[in-house]
């Protein structure tokens, strides 16, 4: 059963992660990467449930899809004339398997599926192995300083698949379960968590926009070096989308269109920078590309869910 705000949330997440990557402006992109990539290792880590996971399953469901999406993208490219097929023979593919940041443009976001791949089975196997709670919260501190002295100390590293981004990237994912184990609690003082919320992000908000502070989040690339404030600021921007979704949860209507965008998530990650590179040659409106970024893979994802080997391809599940 889905779970209306959530849906909300993702969509929400996506259309900034879209947003993200038009190039609308400097600043815009700066804040919609304080936290979207954030709010979605959020979002896995609430669905994360212990006594449903399956090795396997899970590494189908990213990698297949991994697999499947590229070749459709690079197929794309070389019927638009931006790619080879010697190319990909040579270099491109060999470059892609390295995954992480080394993969760039049409590519870019694929770094998230190994991350989110890793992060999930290794979150699994503490909550797994580990019977007490807080040693996996001391755990999650000593990974978000590991990650921040790799960001400070070692960020020209070469780790495929961006691995080392695992290590901040599982405290997010640790917090969206916590969350889910204390929702109620959390609700019931939902005032007082939303208050603290406005005045981090109205403040980080005021030091940028008129003392000239400069604060960067890029999971991706490794900026993460502001110590804290890396977890503090995309957890209050988050508290405050959660708190506007459940209200939005309650329209219908709400629900079918921006929960439509949540429940299509990746589908439009995978797709929306190939569609934004592709269309400008064919249409000069940038808003109206921009908005066929959205679209387009929304329709896709509509068609590839009704067949079984579509399913396969681009879900990893029949």
């Amino acid at each position: 059963m889905r779970i209306k705000w959530i849906d909300i949330l993702k969509g929400i997440g996506i259309i900034s992660v879209v947003l993200g990557h038009s190039g609308l402006s400097d600043m815009l992109h700066d804040v919609l990467y304080w936290f979207h990539m954030p709010l979605f290792f959020f979002v896995s880590g609430y669905l994360y449930n212990k006594n449903k996971f399956d090795y396997l399953k899970k590494i189908k469901s990213f990698m297949i899809p991994y697999f499947s999406f590229y070749i459709l993208i690079t197929l794309i490219r070389i019927t638009a004339g931006s790619l080879t097929f010697q190319s990909v023979i040579d270099e491109h593919f060999w470059l892609y398997l390295k995954g992480g940041e080394y993969i760039k443009g049409y590519y870019g976001v694929f770094w998230f599926v190994t991350v989110l791949l890793a992060t999930t089975i290794i979150y699994h196997l503490l909550q797994k192995y580990i019977k007490y709670s807080l040693i996996i919260h001391i755990l999650m501190v000593i990974f978000y300083i590991l990650a921040y002295y790799n960001a400070i100390l070692y960020k020209e590293l070469e780790v495929y698949w961006d691995l080392n981004v695992v290590l901040i990237a599982i405290v997010y994912y640790h917090i969206g379960y916590l969350y889910k184990q204390h929702q109620e609690i959390i609700h019931k003082k939902i005032y007082i968590v939303f208050l603290f919320s406005i005045i981090i992000v109205s403040g980080l908000l005021y030091k940028v926009l008129y003392e000239g502070y400069v604060y960067k989040l890029s999971l991706k690339y490794q900026v993460y070096n502001h110590f804290g404030w890396d977890v503090i600021v995309p957890i209050a921007i988050l508290v405050l989308l959660i708190a506007l979704c459940i209200l939005l949860s309650k329209s219908e209507f709400l629900i079918k269109f921006i929960g439509a965008f949540g429940a299509s998530s990746m589908t439009i990650m995978y797709l929306h920078n190939t569609i934004m590179k592709v269309l400008p040659s064919y249409i000069s409106n940038f808003y109206v590309v921009v908005i066929l970024a959205i679209i387009l893979p929304l329709l896709f994802d509509f068609i590839i869910k009704k067949f079984k080997v579509t399913r396969i391809l681009f879900f990893g599940t029949k």
